[in-house]
Parts: structure tokens; C-alpha cells; sequence
């Protein structure tokens, strides 16, 4: 929850909250105060995350996005393999980078 209330960031499995969420996994979405449910692990074509995105941190006034995903479409420079890292997204521009690599890490 940004800190003026306006903006609240969640996961969920669910795939009925926005047309295209096809991928079968956790993604993380935006909702503003008109209602508006916006799909934010998504790749720079808008598409989902080709794994799970998870425990989204937004900052106190909903402009960046710090989460941890095994998706490996969300930024170029991502090594190959099913690991989990750590993201930070611009919600401004919608653009993510990874800021964290770790090994492959089972959970």
C-alpha cells in the first residue's frame, strides 16, 4: 500500500483479474483507487512472466516495486537457469531490472 492510499500491489494465482494472464503462475498486479487492476510482472511486450513473481515490497509513494521472481523474460541481462532474483520495477516506466542474482535456489 503506497502511503497516500492510492495504490495497492498483491500476487495472486488467480488467472481472471486481467485478459492475458495465461502463464499458470504467481504474478503481481497494481490496483488505484478507480478499481483498476493492472498485470505488473510482465515482460517489455506486456506479456506475463514465463515463471512465478513474488512478496512484492512497494516504496511509501507507489513509484517503485522491489519483488523476487524465477521468470527469466524480464530483463536481458538475467542468466540463464531457474533461479530466484530480486527486481526492482520503475512504475512509472514499467521497466524492471534485476538488481540481485542468487543460485538456483528450490523452494
Amino acid at each position: 500500500l503506497s502511503s497516500d492510499g492510492d495504490t495497492v500491489v498483491f500476487e495472486s494465482y488467480a488467472s481472471n483479474l486481467v485478459v492475458g494472464d495465461d502463464n499458470g503462475h504467481d504474478d503481481l498486479f497494481r490496483v488505484d483507487t478507480s478499481g483498476s487492476v493492472e498485470l505488473l510482472s510482465r515482460d517489455g511486450n506486456g506479456r506475463p512472466g514465463d515463471w512465478g513473481s513474488f512478496d512484492p515490497q512497494l516504496n511509501h509513494d507507489g513509484t517503485k516495486l522491489l519483488y523476487y521472481s524465477f521468470a527469466s523474460t524480464f530483463d536481458p541481462l538475467k542468466p540463464s537457469g531457474n533461479s530466484r532474483d530480486v527486481y526492482l520495477m520503475d512504475l512509472i516506466s514499467k521497466s524492471s531490472r534485476i538488481v540481485s542474482t542468487s543460485p538456483m535456489d528450490p523452494y
